[in-house]
């Protein structure tokens, strides 16, 4: 009886591998023979979240997890790709997670206050930005240097942004409006700003 059973078990494997290599061969699911269904995953790709969200849904699947990531091509709250990738065969009811795109990396602005404009120029461009330059006056920082930058130095914005700097032209020079510019004056205390130089610097 014990070698019938064996038999019977041996015979039972043999057949179920032969029904497999048969299923295989000519291109069916063997899964679907056994009555376990499968759908392809959706492309969702660029589809905003909660649209792929429900989309995935209705083709029977559940979303497991969504994840963010930086993306330079795909804007912000837009898929971009699925795990398992869209086109997969997989069982229907089956998790999927997707990724999200959270736009371009932010990245800090630097302190380029005190740099020269080359250096200003070359650390900004090293980041990833682009530089605008504007010139004012500053009484204490020297013509040349840089006073500032606009957004400020520590803002978190995206590569590929416009930062301001500001480059100084020294201290702004006026024509003493009591001299009038020609360095004569009566005495040193009507112009304490000039020194009868007949040029005041603000």
């Amino acid at each position: 009886m014990k070698y019938l059973s064996k038999c019977s078990s041996i015979s039972k494997s043999i057949f179920f591998v032969a029904l497999l290599a048969l299923l295989l061969f000519s291109g069916c699911d063997p899964l679907s023979f056994l009555g376990i269904k499968k759908v392809g995953v959706p492309d969702v790709r660029g589809a905003i979240e909660k649209e792929a969200v429900g989309e995935l849904e209705e083709a029977g699947l559940k979303v497991k997890d969504v994840k963010k990531q930086n993306s330079e091509s795909v804007s912000s709250g837009k898929v971009i790709r699925t795990k398992p990738q869209a086109g997969t065969k997989v069982k229907k009811g089956s998790s999927i997670t997707i990724v999200v795109s959270e736009g371009p990396a932010r990245v800090a602005v630097p302190d380029v206050g005190g740099m020269s404009l080359d250096e200003a120029l070359k650390v900004l461009k090293s980041l990833g930005f682009e530089a605008k330059l504007s010139q004012k006056y500053h009484k204490d920082i020297p013509e040349g240097i840089i006073i500032g930058s606009n957004p400020a130095a520590g803002n978190r914005i995206t590569k590929g942004s416009i930062v301001e700097i500001f480059s100084s032209l020294g201290a702004e020079h006026v024509t003493c409006s009591r001299c009038g510019g020609t360095g004569v004056i009566t005495t040193l205390v009507e112009c304490p700003e000039c020194g009868g130089t007949g040029i005041c610097y603000s």
